[in-house]
């Protein structure tokens, strides 16, 4: 484990995988698509600004140029 991983241990909820075979379904049908999403990994933690803060400078960013990495925040639905 790397030292990015042990510091923000706590935070992790689950690791991750790949995302393949990507598939988009409409009204229409299903078709294949593509985007720059290659994998995921779910954290918890106090704000989005802290989920943030928990990836800025992770070692992913620099692997090659124009990587990045997308935070998005995912609410408890509404009761």
């Amino acid at each position: 484990m790397g030292v990015r991983a042990q510091t923000n241990e706590n935070a992790l909820v689950d690791p991750g995988a790949p995302l393949n075979a990507k598939k988009l379904v409409t009204a229409r049908g299903v078709e294949d698509f593509t985007d720059a999403l290659t994998g995921y990994t779910i954290v918890e933690a106090d704000s989005h600004d802290e989920a943030v803060q928990i990836f800025s400078g992770h070692p992913h960013l620099g692997l090659f140029a124009g990587n990045s990495i997308a935070v998005l925040e995912c609410p408890s639905p509404p009761r």
